[in-house]
């Protein structure tokens, strides 16, 4: 998640939008303490305790992102935890962005990177809007 709210973070002037969904089912206010603790201050909290979402998109597991194009089609999907903000991630989102009215979005020569850490709640996964 802070790798996320970096993420979030540099692109905030692109009209990017990074939603992060929590499933947890302890409610907002137990999400809300998470993002204190852990200064997630670029991200907004939307809550799905019954897990529509992840059905709607077929999400088996967490953390899973998905990225959604302008049309509302999906363009790409990682499972497991990430450094979102690692340099040629966040290199092909811009050449992405760039290039999706035209819809020449190529798959990047390398994504983020694993963390072995992971930096975010079981229970929460994002979608990346383009804009």
């Amino acid at each position: 998640m802070p790798s996320l709210n970096r993420l979030a973070a540099h692109f905030a002037s692109e009209n990017l939008e990074v939603v992060p969904v929590s499933i947890d089912i302890s409610g907002v206010g137990a999400v809300r303490s998470f993002y204190e603790r852990m200064d997630l201050d670029n991200l907004p909290i939307y809550m799905d305790p019954s897990k529509d979402i992840m059905r709607s998109l077929r999400v088996f597991g967490i953390p899973t992102t998905v990225l959604i194009d302008t049309t509302g089609q999906e363009i790409g999907r990682f499972s497991g935890a990430a450094q979102w903000d690692a340099p040629a991630f966040v290199t092909w989102l811009a050449k992405a962005m760039a290039n999706e009215q035209s819809h020449q979005i190529d798959a990047p020569s390398s994504g983020p990177t694993r963390s072995n850490s992971v930096d975010a709640v079981d229970q929460e996964f994002p979608l990346i809007f383009l804009p």
